[in-house]
């Protein structure tokens, strides 16, 4: 288990990342080609979701109080 101070500033940089990727996708759906939007936003989805799962999944099981208040388990 990571100790908690590493956890809560790992949990807040991944928060942060997730909210650029986001703002990304935003980005991509108002501007170019319609293919090229699928390719990108799957890329950020998948990106996404490894986050989710890999870094911020564990975290949040291991300290839950660091969740946010909209964090869906599993």
């Amino acid at each position: 288990m990571m100790e908690r101070d590493a956890s809560e500033k790992l949990a807040g940089l991944m928060q942060e990342i997730g909210t650029q990727l986001e703002s990304a996708a935003g980005i991509i759906k108002d501007s170019g080609d319609k293919e090229e939007h699928r390719t990108y936003l799957a890329t950020i989805e998948f990106v996404l979701g490894y986050l989710r799962q890999d870094v911020l999944q564990p975290i949040f099981i291991d300290y839950p109080d660091l969740a946010p208040d909209d964090w869906e388990h599993g």
